[in-house]
Parts: structure tokens; C-alpha cells; sequence
């Protein structure tokens, strides 16, 4: 793997003067555009920086192109992209220069806000997925996007395509045969009551899933801090059941706000059994961020609640119950009491416990 960074001294000049002789090795590709803007609590950034640092130079812009160029064999591409300074031309001229061995597409963004307000950038975006036939894991950081309509755009399927992570409904407007192969989805704007356009978000997510999920066999969605209306939980339980009728696992994620309320942003007594969702095996669950640990903010006794809610109202024939991320199965280690009390409760429903990697936890960890 080679990582490259905007500010980082210019690594890959040589590369450029006698072309492929780096890229022919490259199979994974990391940058982040750019490196100087820093992020810090809540999401605020240093506004002493230099505003040159904080966006794309063209002197950049063109050697990161002659260096995805030269990666004929890249495989994994990883961007992030932590300033709203960034043309979306810019971003453009980049997707067309990956190559068509790419595999995977991780693109991200700490603004949950980013709008894709181009037409032209929605066009090269489906273009890519046009040329790029072996795309099998794409994650788009947008909270808008609108397809065009012009007619002029290929229509063909993108078959590879099997992992989407999106926040927002991307593909509900394409017929179903565009992704005949998608198995798994993350839905990663959270389903916080509290937000303006928490409405419009619960009607994509049943639209993308009524027209692409009928091979679905994995979910995932963010609960956020803010109160979740049981009619519109509702809503989506019961597109999911009808929509996805091969589901397999689904995924929680629950924010540190969310597990510190005096409520539970998945109240599972008042959800009706109608909506049991009785194909689903595992379900995972997640508490902590990357910036947030669970044991600096939240109470071990919220997240152990969690736990040991009722899953089985939910999910009959459940088998695993899942902890998503490191930390917590590190925390619930370090509260070896509330282990004990969560395994002997799995065992006691026929449920297995498992880590990260999918490795039963026992009382001793």
C-alpha cells in the first residue's frame, strides 16, 4: 500500500518523469485533499490555516492525475476530502483518470452536508460507473445528489456493484436491473427525528430499497441522538421486510448522544410483530465514532441496556448478535460484570456474542 498525501513532499514526482515505474506496483491508493485544513471537536476547523492550504492547486490537482494515470493496476482507491473548497470539476477530472481495474471506491467526507450541485458532476459520476466495470464497493459521501435525465446518458447495468454505502437515495431513480447484484447497503444519514429533512430522508430510503433491495442481504442504518417517531420506524421495518426478502444481517449504529438519552432510539415494545423481520441471523450493533470512544462518553449501564433489549421481538430467527467495532468489544472486556451478564443472557436465548471479527466472547472475554 502507498499512502500519499497532498502536503506530504512530492513523493511521486519521479514517478511522473519516467512514467509506470511506481504505478505498475500500486494496488491501493490513499489521499486526502487536502491535508491542511485539521479537524477538531465538533466538527469545527482551524480557521488560521492558510486559506492556499485549504484548497486544491492545480500543481496538485495534476500530479495526483499523473499518478492515478500511471496506477493502471489500482485496485482500491481512498479519498477524503476534508474542505468544501474542492471544485467539483476538480473531483471530476479525478474519477476519470482511476482506472478500470478499480475495485473499490472510498470516498469520504467529515461534512455531512456535501451537496453535489453540478450537473455536469452527477453525469461523471454515472459515466464512471459506466467505465469501470469491475466496481464491486462504493462509498459516496453526499447528502444531495440528482441524477440527470438527460436521455443521452448509457444505460448500461453495473453488475459488479455489490457493496453501496450512500446518504442519500442515489439509485432509486435507475431501473433495478442497473444494480442486479448489490447485496449490501449502508445507509449512513442518520434517522434522527429532530432533523428538518428527516422526512424526505425516510421516503428515500424506502424508495432505494422498494426498487433495489429484493437481493439485499445486509443493512446498515444510524440511529442519532434525536427522538425516532415509532410510525416512521415503522415505515422502514416494514419496507425492509417487503422489499428485501433475502436480509440476512442488519447493522445498527447508535451515536454516544443517542445511548446517554433517558430514551431509546429503538423502542422495540411499542414496534408492532408485524414487522418481524424472520430472515435476519445476525444483527450487529455499533456505539462508539472513530473520535468518540464509548468509555469516555457513554455510561457503560445505557450501552449495556442496549444489549439486552428485546432483539427477538424483532428478529424471531435471530442467531449472532454482533459488536461492530473494536472499542466496544474493548469496553464491554473492561466491564468484565456486564460481559457476564450479556453473555449469560445470549446463552440463555440461544444467541451468540461475538466480536469484530466474528469471534464468540465468552464470560472471560
Amino acid at each position: 500500500m502507498l499512502r500519499r498525501t497532498i502536503t506530504s513532499p512530492r513523493l511521486f514526482r519521479s514517478s511522473h518523469q519516467d512514467p509506470g515505474s511506481l504505478g505498475k506496483f500500486i494496488r491501493r491508493l490513499e489521499v486526502s485533499i487536502p491535508l491542511g485544513c485539521t479537524r477538531v471537536a465538533h466538527e469545527t476547523f482551524d480557521l488560521s490555516i492558510d486559506r492556499r492550504e485549504v484548497e486544491l492547486q492545480e500543481q496538485d490537482l495534476t500530479e495526483i492525475i499523473n499518478v492515478l494515470r500511471d496506477s493502471a493496476r489500482l485496485e482500491i482507491f481512498a479519498v477524503t476530502i476534508t474542505s468544501l473548497e474542492i471544485p467539483e470539476a476538480s473531483l471530476g477530472r479525478i474519477l476519470a483518470a482511476l482506472s478500470a481495474t478499480l475495485e473499490t471506491l472510498l470516498w469520504y467526507s467529515p461534512f455531512s452536508w456535501l451537496e453535489v450541485g453540478d450537473p455536469l458532476f452527477e453525469r461523471m459520476w454515472l459515466e464512471f460507473f459506466d467505465n469501470h466495470p469491475l466496481l464491486a464497493t462504493i462509498d459516496t459521501p453526499y447528502s444531495e445528489f440528482d441524477l440527470p435525465s438527460s436521455p443521452s446518458l448509457r444505460h448500461v447495468p453495473w453488475p459488479s456493484v455489490r457493496h453501496w454505502s450512500v446518504r442519500v437515495d442515489f439509485a432509486a431513480p435507475l431501473p433495478s436491473e442497473r444494480l442486479r447484484n448489490l447485496e449490501t447497503l449502508s445507509f449512513l444519514q442518520a434517522l434522527d427525528g429532530t432533523m428538518p429533512s428527516f422526512t424526505d430522508f425516510v421516503e428515500d430510503f424506502c424508495t432505494f430499497v422498494s426498487v433495489q433491495g429484493r437481493r439485499l442481504t445486509s443493512i446498515t442504518l444510524v440511529l442519532s441522538q434525536g427522538p425516532l417517531p415509532i410510525s416512521a420506524l415503522v415505515e422502514v421495518l416494514e419496507t425492509v421486510k417487503s422489499g428485501c426478502p433475502l436480509l440476512r444481517q442488519i447493522q445498527f449504529l447508535l451515536s454516544p448522544l443517542a445511548a446517554q438519552s433517558d430514551y431509546y432510539p429503538l423502542d422495540i415494545e411499542e414496534i408492532p410483530a408485524s414487522v418481524q423481520l424472520p430472515t435476519v441471523r445476525m444483527l450487529g450493533l455499533g456505539f462508539s465514532s472513530l473520535d468518540i470512544p464509548m468509555l469516555e462518553n457513554l455510561g457503560v449501564i445505557e450501552w449495556y441496556h442496549a444489549l439486552m433489549l428485546p432483539w427477538r421481538k424483532l428478529f424471531p430467527k435471530l442467531e449472532v448478535l454482533r459488536l461492530l467495532l473494536e472499542a466496544d468489544v474493548e469496553g464491554l472486556r473492561t466491564h468484565g460484570i456486564y460481559l457476564k451478564k450479556v453473555v449469560k443472557s445470549c446463552s440463555g436465548a440461544s444467541l451468540v456474542l461475538e466480536d469484530n471479527f466474528g469471534r464468540a466472547l465468552t464470560e472471560d472475554g
